[in-house]
């Protein structure tokens, strides 16, 4: 299993999914940014410090899983991110996202095939999702879901694990 680096691009591949109405194999730009970093403060250009690396390490898994529902949840239901902005609240971290134009994918159509024989072609999503994580000094019980809501707009699923994971 893949899990989501910090500050580092990375496409996710969605494959066709006929339960949610993804007819097509699609790829999509994600990055996770390190924002508000505990040691050296919301504008540290140096990379994250060993506090922040750490901490992220704790919780890669859960964040990539969150991040991936989210892909899949935008392409099952693309209006429901008409403010382009989201939060996703974790164990002891918030995820701020953002959908924005993803200017290269055009250039790239066509480039990308999957499947046996590489037949079938992969459509490029035509934004891209940014995050940047802040890591928070309170860590919330294991117990409790991870919650995702629309800053600009009208998504509000809390406990949303239970939609696609």
């Amino acid at each position: 299993m893949y899990y989501l680096s910090l500050n580092r691009a990375a496409l996710i591949f969605i494959p066709p999914q006929e339960a949610l109405n993804i007819a097509e194999a699609t790829v999509i730009q994600v990055i996770i940014k390190s924002g508000k970093d505990l040691q050296h403060g919301p504008n540290n250009t140096d990379g994250p410090s060993i506090d922040m690396l750490a901490m992220y390490y704790d919780v890669q898994v859960e964040v990539t899983q969150a991040v991936r529902n989210l892909l899949v949840y935008d392409l099952a239901l693309p209006l429901s991110f008409q403010g382009q902005k989201i939060d996703i609240d974790g164990r002891n971290y918030v995820l701020h996202g953002t959908r924005m134009p993803w200017s290269i994918a055009d250039k790239l159509a066509g480039s990308l095939r999957w499947g046996i024989g590489s037949h079938s072609e992969v459509r490029m999503a035509k934004h891209k999702w940014v995050f940047e994580l802040e890591m928070l000094n309170n860590v919330k019980d294991d117990s409790e879901e991870v919650e995702m809501e629309q800053v600009e707009g009208m998504l509000n699923v809390p406990g949303y694990r239970g939609l696609f994971g």
